[in-house]
């Protein structure tokens, strides 16, 4: 019988926001442990939890609707495993909606959205961002400990806006390298983007593809719950 899969959205603010994608996993296996649901292991001598985070979070970004996904087996009712899971949930992470995945299918991202707030002297001009939209291309150069490379981000952002202080552009997520969000907020920044690094960052939006309609899957037909966050 194939594990039942389950789409968790959750929040990651405050101090959470600087754990590694390795940490969040880990304290996301222990809340699903303390919940006593029935996740699905891994075979083999080493089992572990059959469960992945749709599209990682940058270090230090927070995030309003992040996805996770979860096999099941037995199958749980959604709204159970929300409110056990919510229950467990460690500081700073929130649980609330999860969606009852179809057979077969996997959460896939189109585009993400980010927000940044501005420091008063206002870095980025209505301008800067005519300018930048008005490009056919941006090449800027990444740097890992192992090489550097030239990488073209204007094709992969869909809009930029500027509303008062506060910035917000959508990166489409395709085949090939993906702009980080530091790296879009630098090239907007222009002259300014040595001080980039200092401006807080928030995920606002995680926009999945739509899932196929399967008839003969009715009683795994994707239905949101809801659940109240945690006052902790």
């Amino acid at each position: 019988m194939d594990a039942q899969r389950i789409l968790f959205r959750f929040r990651k603010e405050g101090q959470a926001r600087f754990l590694s994608h390795h940490d969040l996993m880990r304290l996301v296996e222990r809340a699903l442990r303390r919940a006593a649901l029935p996740v699905r292991m891994s075979e083999g001598y080493h089992p572990h939890p059959r469960l992945s985070i749709v599209l990682a979070l940058p270090l230090g970004v927070a995030a309003d609707d992040e996805a996770l996904e979860v096999q099941f087996q037995p199958p749980v009712a959604p709204a159970h495993a929300l409110t056990e899971l919510q229950a467990q949930a460690p500081a700073g992470i929130a649980f609330t909606a999860a969606d009852a995945l179809p057979a077969g299918v996997r959460a896939r991202v189109e585009s993400v959205v980010y927000e940044a707030t501005l420091p008063p002297e206002g870095p980025i001009e209505p301008a800067h961002i005519e300018q930048f939209l008005a490009r056919d291309s941006m090449v800027i150069e990444r740097s890992t400990p192992k090489a550097t490379r030239s990488l073209d981000i204007r094709p992969a952002v869909d809009w930029v806006q500027l509303d008062g202080s506060t910035v917000r552009f959508q990166v489409r997520i395709g085949p090939g390298s993906t702009p980080r969000p530091l790296e879009v907020l630098q090239a907007l920044m222009a002259t300014h983007a040595a001080h980039s690094t200092a401006i807080p960052l928030r995920r606002t939006h995680l926009n999945l593809a739509p899932f196929p309609s399967n008839d003969e899957e009715s009683p795994r037909t994707p239905a949101t719950e809801k659940a109240t966050p945690n006052a902790t």
